[in-house]
Parts: C-alpha cells; sequence; structure tokens
C-alpha cells in the first residue's frame, strides 16, 4: 500500500515539474554560419545534418565497409531462420509497452495498444508472421517521426548540438522485439557474441566492461606490465 502510494505521488511530481528533456519548438538554427529561421528550412537543415553523420565519422576513422576485424574470428555452423510467433508472445510483448511512449506517424498511442491486448494480439500475430514467411516489411511500420533534442550543452542555436530521435509506429516494436530475441538467443547459445560486447546484451552494462577494464589493469601491475588506454568522445 505504502509504494503503491508513493509511485501515485512521483506521478503527480512528474505532471507538475518541468521535464529537462521535453522538447521545444526551434526558433532559429545557424549552419554553414548562415541563420535559419523558417520552419521548413530549419527541417530541410536538420535533415541534411542528420544524414550526412555516419559518413563523417566513417571518414573520420578512416575505416569503410569492406574492411573487417580480423581479430575475432567467431564462426558457427549453425544457420538462422526467423520462426513464426505465437499469439502470446505478442500479447506479453503488448502488455509490457510504456504508455509514456511517443505516438508515431501512425498516431496510434501506445496507450491503445496495451488496453486492447486482448482483442488485437490475435491479428497482430497474423500480420508479423506474414511479414516473417514473406521477408517483407511494411513501408509504413519503418516510417518514422525524427525529433532533434538538444544534448543539453552548447549553443542551442547549431545543429551540431542535436541529436535525431526517431519514434516509430508502436506496432514496429512488437516485431523488433520478435526479431531480435530469435536472433539474440542464436547468438548467445552459438557463442557468436565477443566477450568484450557490453552494449546491448543481458546481464552486461558499462559497470561490467568497468569491472573488466579494472582487472585487466590489476592483472598486469601483478606481472609488472604497463596498462595503456584510448578513449574515444564522439
Amino acid at each position: 500500500m505504502r509504494q503503491n502510494l508513493i509511485a501515485v505521488a512521483w506521478d503527480s511530481l512528474k505532471k507538475v515539474l518541468p521535464n529537462s528533456k521535453s522538447t521545444s519548438t526551434i526558433q532559429n538554427i545557424e549552419y554553414n554560419n548562415k541563420q535559419y529561421t523558417k520552419v521548413h528550412d530549419i527541417v530541410e537543415i536538420f535533415n541534411k545534418y542528420f544524414v550526412t553523420i555516419g559518413h563523417k565519422l566513417a571518414q573520420a576513422f578512416g575505416r569503410n565497409g569492406s574492411e573487417q576485424n580480423e581479430s575475432l574470428s567467431l564462426k558457427t555452423d549453425a544457420s538462422f531462420s526467423l520462426s513464426n510467433v505465437s499469439t502470446e508472445f505478442v500479447l506479453k510483448s503488448l502488455k509490457l509497452l510504456k504508455v509514456n511512449k511517443a505516438i508515431g506517424v501512425d498516431k496510434i498511442s501506445t496507450k491503445m495498444f496495451k488496453d486492447g491486448a486482448e482483442i488485437i494480439a490475435a491479428v497482430l500475430q497474423k500480420l508479423i508472421n506474414l511479414s516473417i514467411k514473406t521477408g517483407q516489411f511494411p513501408k509504413n511500420w519503418k516510417s518514422a517521426k525524427v525529433v532533434a533534442l538538444f544534448k543539453n550543452s552548447g549553443d542551442s542555436n547549431k545543429c551540431d548540438n542535436y541529436r535525431p530521435i526517431s519514434i516509430l509506429p508502436t506496432v514496429s516494436r512488437i516485431i523488433e522485439r520478435a526479431v531480435h530475441s530469435q536472433l539474440y538467443d542464436y547468438f548467445s547459445s552459438n557463442h557468436l557474441l565477443c566477450t568484450r560486447q557490453f552494449g546491448f546484451c543481458s546481464r552486461r552494462s558499462t559497470a561490467s566492461a568497468l569491472l573488466q577494464f579494472t582487472d585487466s589493469i590489476l592483472d598486469n601491475m601483478d606481472k609488472s606490465n604497463v596498462t595503456a588506454g584510448s578513449y574515444f568522445w564522439i
């Protein structure tokens, strides 16, 4: 009972307190030493900037898509193929949805999917399995609403200080969960995940990476070796 009261109190406070992550209308933006104030121009500038980030980073690191990491020799003879999902899986995924997520271009709220989970689970199951069977992903499911989010540092008039947030339709999150769970199980069971992989891994995090790095330093100290580290900030 006490925990429920605390949760209700926090929800009430979140509604009245200002949110540092909330987005606001961008009045002007600077790009190539020129100021833009019209909404259409600002949108075009952000679009032009965001789509070139990947290419610029690739050039900065001096690597291209044809290069491979020769230090990784993880192999398996096991093949992978996507399996159909069950109604129970879809229902559970709908129940796990967070209702505070933003609405995508389909304009269907996550709350509606969650509230109607019992009714629409079977229909979604058929659509998802049809997508898996045909190997086609509906265009509407991968159409995202991109929002420019300020990094809370630097000049708010420069697009360099913003990062893109893609808001996908809720349906695409369900099929994404289905593919992710099957693919992750395949990589885990066949030991295809590198031991130095900490991101997006179950029960692994930045804390795990820090502990492993600390242990490596201590081990080198015991062996009278010197440890050198390189850190990249992007």
